[in-house]
């Protein structure tokens, strides 16, 4: 079983390599239905191989939950700002969730106290700030906890750097999608670069490492040199 799981998980690298290179060379003239294959088999690769602990089945339920938050977002088809939003929104509350099963108790009781302030404060400056509309409300108050979540992750129990690298990969692509679709100017930021482009580029490793962090590909070395030896 173990090695039908590194056989399942060497394929979708080479997909996903293959998607990747792709994206580099053609850049917006790539279809996005393909972009968007890469979610929908990373979501299928963990659930496949999932390491079945609590943690693991939580982020393959937040990959699924970013199918379709990428269906609204990323497939013309079915675009909608909004639902997009909503469902990165729960991605990003089953995030905290993961991090917060291996962070101390005051740690987790600092961060909710923390949130709760930040989030209620743009909530209520939304009503005075005419930028801050229902999708970019939502958007400021995802992207702030998301950002604290990021630095929660360094300081968990048991370092985990898929996790760590999965979000901070997770949290750049969102900048720039922020950078893309705001009204405001970041100066030489976004004359220079690519926002779209560059968010893809950061978007898609996110998903790959997140999808890995939920699979099990490890092979118990000293539990079988024990049985052959017995």
């Amino acid at each position: 079983m173990k090695i039908l799981k590194m056989g399942l998980l060497c394929l979708y690298l080479m997909y996903v390599t293959t998607i990747f290179v792709l994206l580099i060379v053609l850049q917006h003239k790539i279809d996005n239905h393909l972009l968007f294959s890469i979610l929908v088999t990373g979501f299928l690769i963990s659930i496949v191989c999932n390491k079945k602990t609590i943690s693991s089945e939580i982020g393959s339920l937040a990959l699924f939950f970013t199918v379709f938050a990428d269906c609204f977002l990323t497939l013309s088809e079915f675009y909608n700002q909004l639902n997009g939003l909503i469902f990165f929104t729960i991605v990003g509350f089953l995030y905290i969730i993961i991090v917060a099963i291996d962070s101390k108790k005051m740690t987790n009781i600092i961060s909710i106290t923390v949130r709760i302030i930040l989030s209620s404060t743009i909530i209520i400056l939304s009503s005075f700030i005419e930028i801050l509309n229902l999708e970019n409300t939502i958007a400021v108050v995802y992207f702030t906890n998301c950002s604290i979540t990021c630095i929660l992750s360094l300081f968990t129990k048991k370092k985990n750097i898929c996790l760590i690298v999965g979000l901070f990969l997770f949290l750049l692509c969102d900048f720039f999608v922020g950078v893309s679709g705001s009204n405001i100017s970041f100066g030489i930021l976004t004359k220079l670069t690519d926002t779209v482009f560059i968010s893809w580029i950061f978007y898609l490793p996110s998903q790959v490492v997140l999808a890995i962090n939920n699979i099990d590909i490890t092979f118990n070395i000293k539990k079988k040199f024990k049985k052959e030896l017995k």
